[in-house]
């Protein structure tokens, strides 16, 4: 049984393109239908079934071809066989929903199933519903001092990128936060921003 981890965020761009596409591709001679294909060849990814083909793959955490011996694992990991597996949208939207910056899908044999995650990441779900998100830092960037409100624009794990409500793009380390309070009320988003 092997555990792949995959970046939420990147799959998120494919679950939209499969949702958006108005035709798919068949797997193994079966109905085309909206999903994710779960693929092993030289490496191990997922990708939209959506057609045309959206361009680029997300591959499992330490799956990509271009590292080394990742077909030598990829055998081990899934076995030997090269596959593709249909899987519903819907594991990925209600992961993504939990804010989780990987998403994990367990392969064992004979099964495919999403792993519930208990770690939370409580921006990257700020981020996706486009809440306003009020953070307490160390040294966030001049003249803004230690507090920062604004809507996040892109979360990893080496940097936040923000929209100040003071004007500006703003990025801060993880490493420096100190407090975040999230979901502030749509009016005091609004009363914040007309002041």
């Amino acid at each position: 049984m092997k555990t792949l981890k995959f970046d939420a965020a990147m799959i998120l761009k494919h679950v939209a393109h499969a949702r958006a596409s108005a035709e798919h591709s068949p797997v193994y001679g079966s109905a085309p239908k909206a999903g994710l294909l779960l693929v092993k060849d030289e490496g191990i990814y997922l990708m939209s079934s959506g057609l045309p083909g959206m361009p680029g793959v997300v591959y499992a955490d330490g799956f990509d071809p271009a590292s080394p011996d990742s077909y030598e694992r990829a055998r081990e990991a899934v076995g030997g066989d090269d596959f593709v597996e249909l899987l519903p949208l819907e594991w990925f939207e209600r992961a993504a929903d939990d804010g989780c910056p990987q998403i994990s899908v367990r392969v064992s044999d004979g099964r495919i199933e999403l792993v519930r995650s208990a770690r939370r990441d409580p921006l990257l779900a700020a981020f996706k519903r486009g809440e306003l998100v009020k953070l307490n830092a160390a040294g966030i960037a001049k003249n803004q001092g230690r507090e920062l409100t604004g809507t996040v624009l892109t979360v990893n794990e080496k940097t936040i990128t923000m929209v100040s409500m003071r004007g500006g793009r703003v990025r801060v380390s993880p490493s420096f936060l100190e407090r975040v309070s999230i979901g502030e009320k749509a009016e005091s988003t609004s009363a914040v921003a007309a002041a």
